[in-house]
């Protein structure tokens, strides 16, 4: 445990790597193999929020190495990681809320629990978005009920926070992870999810971005 806390990024995916390519050897000397498939489902998990997945052929065979669902971007933290940070420097009531419902989200995630893991990652950008409209009400005039998600996202587009691109696209990503959202074709409940929890925090992000370069305007 202590080499791989202090391992570097390059050996931890070394290997991770390993892992995937002799797992079935290592597989085939554990018994009963509840023992090994069990940690092995769940790091899969951990890594599916990193937006890392197994490799697997045009017939569903794992090909024995992970691989990046999208691009990455060599020395950039996860959206998890920034957003944290962010909101520790923010200073915003109810930080440690947002800051519960993000573990929250990701607990349910790796749990299999797509409505949970929505659910928290929603009330984590409401959460956010209400405290930084209280905030801001001190010092722009007007008037929104707390608990109305409209009504907040109107109040920050009025005091001039955002605009209405802005206000609609923060709607829209609300939207899609309320409860009863339709899972597209194609997508398994977990990898609607992973997207899901992904653009509310990407969404947490960029209002706390704005909320912190904006603070004593």
């Amino acid at each position: 445990m202590n080499a791989i806390r202090e391992a570097s990024d390059a050996q931890v995916t070394e290997i991770l790597q390993e892992l995937a390519r002799t797992g079935r050897a290592v597989r085939s000397k554990i018994s009963p193999k509840v023992l090994y498939d069990e940690p092995w489902a769940d790091l899969e998990l951990c890594l599916q929020l990193d937006n890392i997945v197994g490799a697997k052929d045009e017939y569903g065979q794992a090909l024995g190495r992970f691989v990046p669902i999208e691009p990455a971007i060599g020395g950039v933290q996860t959206v998890d990681d920034d957003l944290t940070s962010e909101l520790k420097r923010s200073g915003l009531t109810g930080v440690d809320g947002v800051l519960s419902m993000i573990e929250e989200s990701a607990t349910e995630f790796k749990a299999g629990n797509k409505n949970a893991c929505l659910n928290a990652a929603r009330v984590a950008l409401q959460t956010l978005a209400r405290g930084i409209a209280v905030r801001r009400r001190l010092t722009h005039a007007g008037s929104f009920d707390d608990d109305k998600w409209g009504q907040v996202m109107a109040y920050l587009r009025k005091s001039g926070f955002i605009d209405k691109n802005e206000e609609d696209g923060l709607t829209g990503v609300y939207t899609f992870v309320s409860p009863g959202s339709h899972v597209p074709l194609g997508l398994s409940d977990l990898e609607f999810a992973r997207l899901g929890r992904t653009l509310a925090f990407s969404a947490c992000y960029f209002l706390i971005k704005a909320a912190n370069a904006t603070e004593g305007e």
